[in-house]
């Protein structure tokens, strides 16, 4: 019997958390290949009309995302990079559902990056008044 270790795949996964007015979307792609495996929003999960927009129903939309990865990558070792974007309470909401789901532990994020746009020269100044 020959002493062959079989080498796995090590996965590398980006979580894209996008908060808008009135949604949070939740998208799971692996990092290598750019493939979706996972997306869900708020709506998706049952929520309706202005419930969308609320930080409890993000966390939830992460718990539910985080059980997902949990049952799908199991048996698999993988490392997170995950990016926000977006402005509120829901955006830190969502990342707190992934984590309360304990899909993974602290060492296995590998990047937390902010990516919200930030206006560089601001908006443009109201018309001089004429009387």
């Amino acid at each position: 019997m020959l002493n062959t270790k079989i080498k796995k795949k090590k996965l590398y996964l980006l979580i894209v958390i996008n908060t808008t007015l009135n949604n949070t979307f939740l998208t799971v792609s692996l990092l290598n290949s750019q493939k979706i495996v996972l997306t869900a929003s708020t709506g998706s999960i049952g929520f309706k009309g202005y419930l969308k927009s609320k930080p409890y129903a993000a966390t939830q939309l992460g718990y539910y995302i985080g059980q997902r990865i949990n049952s799908q990558f199991s048996k698999m070792s993988y490392t997170i990079t995950i990016k926000i974007k977006g402005f509120g309470y829901r955006r830190i909401a969502a990342l707190r559902g992934l984590l309360k789901a304990g899909t993974f532990p602290a060492n296995k994020i590998q990047l937390l990056q902010s990516t919200s746009v930030v206006p560089f020269n601001g908006c443009r100044p109201a018309k001089k008044r004429r009387l």
